[in-house]
């Protein structure tokens, strides 16, 4: 009888060491399916990460090229202004000496004209000045006589 126990604790200690090792395949296959899954998510994050990066890298290119045609349209902008500025000015700078010539045509007009009058005006007071003295020496001849 101690046979047949020591067979049976034997039997039992082997079917306990069956399903041991079974649990051990089955927490390994488990364990192997976790580590394949958690390997697949690290996976799928660094492929989401890298793609999030290029797309990111892609992006600071674009608004890079974006800002630099925003600059290079403002200089274009800027520097058509200047020249669109200093052009005005060098117009009005003309106009200004162009007017200063005709005021300076203007005045010694004005001044040629006055002295003309001036003279004119001269002769014709010395002309009225000799006729009133005609006229006096007639009117006094006129008395005496």
């Amino acid at each position: 009888m101690a046979n047949d126990e020591q067979k049976k604790a034997l039997h039992e200690c082997q079917r306990e060491n069956q399903h041991l090792k079974e649990g051990i395949v089955a927490l390994r296959d488990e364990l192997e399916a976790v580590n394949h899954s958690f390997d697949q998510r690290i996976k799928d994050a660094v492929a989401d990460g890298q793609s999030e990066i290029a797309q990111l890298k892609t992006t600071i290119v674009s608004l890079r090229d974006g800002m630099e045609d925003m600059s290079n349209d403002h200089k274009r902008v800027l520097d058509d202004t200047i020249a669109d500025d200093n052009t005005e000015m060098r117009q009005l700078q003309n106009t200004i000496v162009s007017l200063r010539d005709e005021l300076g045509h203007l005045q010694l007009t004005y001044e040629e004209k006055l002295a003309i009058q001036s003279r004119e005006s001269g002769e014709e007071i010395k002309q009225l000045q000799t006729t009133v003295r005609e006229l006096r020496d007639k009117l006094e001849e006129l008395n005496k006589g």
